[in-house]
Formats: C-alpha cells, structure tokens, sequence
C-alpha cells in the first residue's frame, strides 16, 4: 500500500521551443503520508512557540505564575520588620501625584464621598497574604521589602476608604460601615480582577528571586 503510486502534483516544463509541456508528478502512499506528518508537526511546533512567546494563555502566563498560599513560614518579629518597612515614603508620594487636582472630586470607592486630602498608600494583595506565599521566607529581608514595595501593588485610598477597608481583601471588603455606604461595584470588580493578576505576578517575583540566588550559589 505505502508503494502505491498516485498523481501528487501537476507540473510544467520548458521545451526550449517556445512550448511548455505539462505533467503529472506522481508519489507513493508512504512519500506523502510522510510529507504530511511533518507539516502537521511542523505547524504544532510553531503554534507552540507562538504560545511560548507570548507568554503562553493570554491571562495566565502573560502575567505571572498562580499564587501558591500556605502557612506564615516567617517570624513575628521579622513580619513586624517588615511591616515598618513598607509601604516606602517613596510610594506614599506615589500615590499622589496630581493629588491637587484629585481634592474635592468624588471618591472612587466610596459613592456620595469626597476626595478631601493627601490619599495613603494601600497594598492591593495584601502584606498578610504576600508572606504567606510560597518561597517567601527562602527569599533575603531586602528581596523580601522589593516584593512587598512592589509599585504596581499600591493603590491610594481615601482616608475613609483605607479604614474602612483595613485588612480585607477587595473581595471581602463590601461596605464602609461608619456610614452604611456600600462599595462603589464597578470599583470593586476592577480591584478584584487588578488584585488576581497581582497575586500572580508576587508569586514569580518570589520564584524568580529564589532561582537567581539558586544560580548565585552554583557560580
């Protein structure tokens, strides 16, 4: 069967009078059976590199690795270390920038409120889930402050707004209370989904720092 000859293409050839001739060029089963198996693995190959390139599934790898949680592995004296360390006064002035012309409009997160002075600092994924990521505490106190001063982690709240929302997570985090004011929803959903894609990009931070010092150590 795999010898068996079929028509494959049709082909033209010059004479040298002037007239071209045509015929059919034939192949065995097996000859183009062959040739297709590796254009479909040669096809699978690019698609494959295309995905790599880009990072693999728009959403997923493009951003970063998925959070892996578990149990506080640092202490509680250099969890306090921490915490003095972060947020930087570098990224409370970060925060707010423009802050002139952002005093006296309405409060993002709060509806019927107001923007009525300097905003602070808030960490999107939050400091008490941050250092219970995986390869946290294999990371070295410095390496440990760039992850949690993260400037893409931060985001200014009101004052209102930073107290009412505390240590919640913005998925937790419904109502200000003081005032029986709900969360403005739009707000809310946008944090959510900025607060996921964060919690991937911390993680590779982290693994990302725990390879470099693996690779420091094999030097």
């Amino acid at each position: 069967m795999k010898n068996t000859p079929i028509p494959a293409a049709i082909r033209t050839e010059d004479t040298g009078i002037g007239m071209k001739l045509s015929y059919i060029e034939s192949s065995t089963v097996g000859e183009v059976v062959g040739k297709f198996s590796k254009a479909s693995t040669a096809a699978k190959d690019d698609a494959y590199q295309l995905a790599k390139g880009s990072g693999g599934v728009k959403g997923t790898g493009d951003i970063g690795t998925p959070p892996r949680y578990g149990e506080r592995r640092i202490s509680k004296e250099l969890y306090d270390e921490l915490r003095d360390g972060t947020p930087t006064a570098k990224l409370r002035e970060k925060v707010n920038e423009g802050i002139e012309d952002k005093i006296g409009t309405p409060d993002p997160a709060l509806p019927g409120k107001y923007i009525t002075d300097r905003l602070q600092a808030d960490h999107i994924v939050l400091m008490k889930n941050i250092e219970k990521m995986e390869n946290f505490d294999k990371l070295t106190k410095e390496q440990q402050l760039k992850v949690l001063n993260n400037e893409e982690n931060f985001l200014g709240l009101s004052e209102a707004a930073n107290k009412s929302k505390g240590s919640k997570s913005y998925s937790d985090w419904t109502i200000y209370k003081k005032e029986k004011i709900e969360v403005d929803p739009k707000f809310r959903e946008e944090m959510i989904k900025k607060e996921k894609e964060l919690e991937m990009k911390l993680q590779k931070q982290i693994d990302d720092f725990v390879e470099g010092n693996k690779k420091d150590i094999d030097k």
